[in-house]
């Protein structure tokens, strides 16, 4: 634990020498452990600390990194959120400094200027939290062993569980008008649609005969599944 801490202090002391140092007239030079997309374990997860991977990289996968949006190819605008190092290399990302970084101004921005882009859905402000509070807490490549969440998926209320987990990685791109692939999973009777048809299950599971979802991206949080499952199970109620 004291290695882990002095790591932290460390990491931390050279961050704030190097955006110290930089020029007030440039873009400071980020240090290396935001340019590699090699993630740093970090053992057990901890409960209040956001993991790109698991927290952050299935939201940008699911609402941003798309086709003819912030992909790879094509990285509209010059900002490319399709992998850890491109984020911070483009999104205007400022470790520690949620409020002054340009990829948090666009998710609070309205109309023509708000992003995700019209007609999508603004993300729900659960969701853009989550990426205030991974920013604030530096922004790190930090992944960690999943197997160390308890996970309870007994019970699952459809407005507390599983709504935050489809608006994470799923509603951005399934709702509106012309929804992706004509699926709409916004409001509870397009989801339960999707339920009894067993499409939502087969893609979330990347089951054989399904297309993947998230498009692009990994599958979801094992716990996160697992709450999908056991919700379904107990009949999919709008709870």
């Amino acid at each position: 634990m004291n290695k882990l801490k002095l790591l932290k202090a460390g990491i931390l002391s050279m961050i704030i020498g190097l955006f110290s140092f930089s020029s007030c007239t440039h873009d400071p030079v980020l240090p290396e452990i935001y340019t590699s997309n090699e993630p740093i374990f970090m053992g057990d997860c901890n409960s209040d600390t956001v993991y790109y991977l698991m927290d952050v990289a299935p939201i940008f996968n699911a609402n941003c990194a798309t086709s003819n949006c912030h992909d790879a190819s094509t990285a509209k605008e010059g900002v490319d959120l399709s992998s850890y190092s491109q984020v911070l290399k483009t999104g205007g990302i400022k470790p520690f400094n949620a409020n002054g970084s340009k990829l948090v101004e666009a998710l609070h921005d309205k109309g023509n200027d708000q992003m995700p882009p019209l007609p999508a859905n603004r993300l729900p402000a659960a969701v853009i939290s989550t990426i205030e509070k991974w920013i604030n807490q530096g922004a790190y490549n930090y992944e960690c062993d999943e197997v160390s969440i308890t996970c309870n998926s007994v019970n699952q209320s459809y407005a507390s569980d599983i709504t935050p987990i489809l608006a994470t990685s799923c509603v951005s791109c399934h709702s509106g008008g012309s929804p992706s692939g004509g699926i709409n999973l916004s409001g509870y009777a397009n989801v339960k649609a999707q339920v009894d048809n067993g499409k939502l299950m087969g893609t979330i599971e990347h089951k054989q005969g399904f297309s993947p979802m998230p498009k692009g991206g990994g599958k979801l949080a094992n716990c996160d599944i697992s709450k999908l499952n056991g919700w379904i199970t107990d009949g999919a109620p709008n709870n």
